[in-house]
């Protein structure tokens, strides 16, 4: 008599049809052996064909008869090949060990009875994979390797599709091998064995361009290399259009534009990722996975673009899968670093307090999850940035520090080491800041090669360094990695016109260093370009009339002053109020002044030059009344020149003495007893 199963039992006692089966087989089992072979064999086949259908339905009746069909013809192969299937199947869509095993047992039965045989080493190698991908165990890849091996030698007059299956299960087989080892070898390895079902067949189904565009991406995010992204979206969209309402399709395609938008910051693919994140939403609406990752598209596209917008709906996102998973530490952590972000960059400090309340309630739970400490040191930053107080960087610092003793290959927190630390070095003008962030972001660039937001804010930090260094070296640097952005992210500068604006001023610095004109009409080149970008660039003009008087000076031409001239006025227009551009247009007529031939025009000059630099003065600019000093001493006129030489002192906004001893415009004023009387007191104050 068959034993029962405790499940058995259970359906025995609720269900009256179970025991009425259940009879029925027992009576079958007690008369069989007067049945022919043949007789046997078609019962038994017939008994397998109804626990198949049973067991689709979880109707655990299929087992008994199972067994019963196995009582009835043990030594029939083909019946324990149909049983295997049929606990494959089951144990596939349920994802259920025991399931697998079961199927595993039988299949591996059927291939003793049955000897070589090419189907049944395939359905064999085919469940030896399901079971190894259900315990992430290498060993049953192996022995799925090794039946797929022999499955490829018993291969010989199978028809061409049966072909292009079977390299698209072994392509599934090396897939789940690369996942466990995370080696592109094995990724590698994958997408050959994908590639050779086209030798034999193009004509595939949905779900097969869908696993070559998952092994694609899978190549992707291991190398980071846009060109698997791209062939990722071209097989994911087949997929789509051969089935174009799965949700599984839509997501991976919204992942996949999301990774393109983190290589290349296209807002073509933001716009893309975000649209096939509403069509899963629409279907998926529980999913948690699915609202963090949205959330963490915008939050990403917030934090570059500085959009308060994108970061409210970043918020909104998180909200949602807070809903459906409150106890996901990572949806904690990127609620915390939009909510941060959002109160930094529109000023709210109601926003940065809220993030900081989750933040510290999260680690009291969640202390070993770096993504955490991430999220607390981008807390701390928005505090730095809302009081303009460098102490919060610097408490920021440890929270990284501390999230990279729990992930030490964690990129982005190697990323936020460097900027923290430009941003003190820059504050401070403190050198040895700058020089560990040189290590940082080399230490992130090892992780994400590729990324451009690293690439730029490291070409940023080492342009502030030379700058604050006056280290031409360094500055050269600066340029080869804005010149390695735009190599190969030309796309970026349409959207990201700053990048190519710090891309200018580098060029503008180093014609200082120099004193090479090229470099000034580069950078010209450069800011022509961010104006057709972006005609309101702030500050564009200015920067323009300074690298034009640079080049004015280095070839003496008129014609570069005369243009200079002219940038200055479109400087004025851009804002009426801009200090700066009336201090340097002041001294540059000054200059031009100095060598112009003609006293006339000379004096028409010196005088509208003290208009100008008078005007930087009344509205705030302290360094006005040192440069309107030296031009009163240029016009002889020395007592007004001491008074604002007085009043320049008394800010604190003078030069240093040797600076001052070396100033051809204040020669005159040197010569008076006044002077020496005020550089005498200087000196002793010093």
């Amino acid at each position: 008599m068959v034993q029962k199963h405790i499940l058995q039992l259970l359906q025995n006692r609720f269900s009256p049809s179970a025991s009425v089966v259940h009879n029925k087989i027992i009576k079958l089992l007690e008369n069989y052996q007067t049945l022919s072979q043949e007789e046997r064999c078609k019962i038994a086949i017939h008994l397998i064909n109804e626990g198949t259908d049973l067991l689709k339905k979880e109707n655990l009746i299929a087992l008994e008869l199972f067994d019963a069909a196995l009582k009835i013809d043990p030594q029939n192969s083909e019946l324990w090949q149909r049983e295997g299937e049929a606990f494959f199947e089951y144990g596939h869509s349920c994802k259920n060990e025991r399931a697998l095993r079961l199927a595993v047992k039988y299949l591996k039965q059927a291939l003793d009875l049955a000897g070589d045989n090419f189907y049944y080493y395939w359905r064999a190698a085919k469940a030896i994979t399901e079971l190894g991908f259900l315990k992430k165990d290498f060993a049953l890849y192996a022995e799925a390797k090794g039946y797929f091996q022999k499955t490829f030698e018993l291969a010989d007059k199978q028809h061409k599709h049966d072909f292009a299956i079977l390299y698209w299960d072994y392509g599934k087989l090396l897939t789940y091998v690369a996942e466990g080892s995370g080696e592109a070898i094995d990724v590698s390895l994958a997408i050959q064995a994908y590639n050779t079902v086209f030798t034999y067949d193009n004509v595939m189904p949905a779900r097969f361009w869908y696993d070559l565009g998952l092994v694609h991406l899978q190549m992707g995010l291991l190398i980071n290399d846009n060109q698997h992204y791209l062939k990722a979206l071209e097989f994911l969209k087949k997929a789509n259009k051969l089935d174009p309402d799965t949700t599984t399709i839509f997501h991976a395609i919204a992942q996949v534009y999301s990774e393109l938008y983190a290589n290349t910051l296209a807002n073509e693919y933001f716009m893309e990722a975000n649209k096939f994140f509403e069509n899963v939403i629409r279907c998926e609406c529980h999913d948690s996975e699915v609202w963090l990752e949205w959330a963490q598209l915008l939050g990403e596209a917030g934090k570059i673009n500085e959009d308060v917008k994108r970061l409210k709906l970043a918020v909104e996102k998180c909200t949602q899968a807070n809903k459906y998973n409150s106890k996901n530490p990572y949806i904690i952590g990127q609620w915390v670093e939009s909510l941060s972000l959002l109160g930094a960059y529109s000023s709210r400090l109601d926003y940065i307090w809220e993030a900081e309340n989750k933040i510290t309630k999260a680690l009291d739970l969640y202390s070993n999850i770096a993504e955490l400490w991430y999220a607390y040191g981008l807390c701390l930053q928005s505090y730095g940035r809302y009081y303009n107080d460098i102490g919060y960087h610097e408490k920021a610092i440890e929270k990284f520090q501390v999230g990279l003793s729990y992930d030490p290959s964690n990129a982005d927190l190697w990323y936020a080491l460097g900027q923290t630390h430009t941003i003190i070095g820059e504050e401070n003008e403190d050198e040895g800041a700058f020089k560990k962030a040189y290590k940082f972001f080399n230490k992130a660039l090892s992780f994400k090669p590729y990324f451009p937001c690293i690439i730029f804010d490291y070409a940023k930090m080492l342009f502030y360094h030379a700058r604050v260094t006056d280290d031409e070296d360094i500055l050269k640097q600066a340029i080869e990695q804005f010149e390695v952005l735009l190599s190969y992210q030309k796309n970026i500068l349409l959207e990201h016109s700053s990048w190519l604006f710090s891309y200018g001023e580098a060029l503008g610095l180093m014609g200082c260093f120099t004193e090479e004109d090229e470099y000034f009409l580069k950078a010209m080149e450069v800011f022509t370009n961010v104006l057709l970008i972006n005609p309101d660039y702030p500050k564009i003009y200015y920067h323009m009339a300074i690298y034009m008087m640079k080049v004015a000076e280095i070839k003496e031409d008129v014609a570069y002053f005369n243009r200079a001239i002219g940038f200055f006025q479109t400087a004025i227009r851009q804002n009426e109020e801009d200090e700066e551009a009336y201090l340097e247009w002041g001294l540059a007529l000054a200059t031009k002044a100095s060598v112009t031939d003609d006293k006339e025009i000379a004096k028409q000059m010196f005088t509208e030059a003290e208009q100008k630099i008078t005007k930087s003065g009344q509205l705030g600019n302290q360094a006005a009344y040192y440069h309107l000093a030296c031009l009163y001493s240029v016009f002889n006129r020395l007592e007004e020149a001491m008074q604002l030489l007085e009043k320049a002192k008394s800010l604190d906004v003078l030069p240093s003495v040797s600076e001052m001893m070396e100033d051809e415009w204040l020669e005159n004023l040197r010569t008076s007893s006044q002077f020496s009387k005020f550089l005498a007191e200087l000196e002793k104050k010093l």
